[in-house]
Formats: structure tokens, sequence, C-alpha cells
């Protein structure tokens, strides 16, 4: 799983149960009559506390499926490789056209080794089908 995937569930978590806290500390303590001077609510509002701690953990839910899959297509979308149509260069991180050995060797650490398909070694003229 890459790094930013490890971080982002854990930290959206955090933030959806810091969430749910506040909703349980504002029906323990009354929040914005402490902290504002607001009008006191009446006491023994659990049942509210409980359906909206239930609502955000429900779209903490939905949240947490939207981002994976967002994610999982950006990291489709990075791992395209653009290939030139006319000379099977690769387009390289800074824009440069480089061959495709080259591109495997320092984009993805895979060594090249070369042969001859079964298809394109019938059309070789006799005699060419030795590799010298």
């Amino acid at each position: 799983m890459p790094k930013h995937q490890r971080l982002e569930l854990p930290a959206i978590i955090t933030v959806l149960l810091a969430i749910i806290l506040l909703v349980w500390l504002d029906e323990a303590v009354d929040l914005p009559a402490m902290l504002f001077s607001a009008p006191p609510e009446p006491d023994g509002r659990w049942t509210e506390a409980l359906i909206q701690s239930i609502e955000i953990a429900m779209l903490g839910g939905i949240l947490v499926w939207y981002i994976s899959r967002l994610r999982k297509r950006i990291d489709e979308l990075e791992n395209y490789i653009v290939v030139c149509a006319w000379c099977n260069r690769v387009r390289y991180k800074d824009e440069r056209w480089v061959s495709i050995e080259y591109f495997l060797k320092h984009h993805r650490d895979i060594s090249t080794s070369h042969g001859i398909c079964p298809d394109c070694a019938h059309t070789l003229k006799p005699g060419e089908n030795t590799i010298h």
C-alpha cells in the first residue's frame, strides 16, 4: 500500500472520531452554554447524540469509500506509460523521451534483454534468421 494511502485512512478516522467525541461532549457539558453563554439545552438528549454519531459514522464511511475510489483511479492514471506511436520511445518524468529499455531500468528498476518473437522470425529472409 502506498504511503499516501497508509496516512489518509487513519487521518480521516481520527477526524471523524473527534467530531463524534465533540457531539457527546456537547451533550455531557452543553458546550454552547459553557463557551458562548448560549441558553442552556435541556438534559437527557442522549438519543440525539446517538443519532448524530450514527449519521457522522455513515457519512464518514461514504467519505472513506469515495476517497479510496479516487485514490485508486489516480494510481491507475499515474501508472500509464505514454509511448510514442512512431518510434516507441517513452515519455519520462521531466518530459524527455527515452528508450523503453532506459525507462524500464530507471523508472521501474527492470533489466531488459532482446530476443525475437516467432512472428518476426518468420518474416526474416532466408539466411537472416541467425543473430550475430
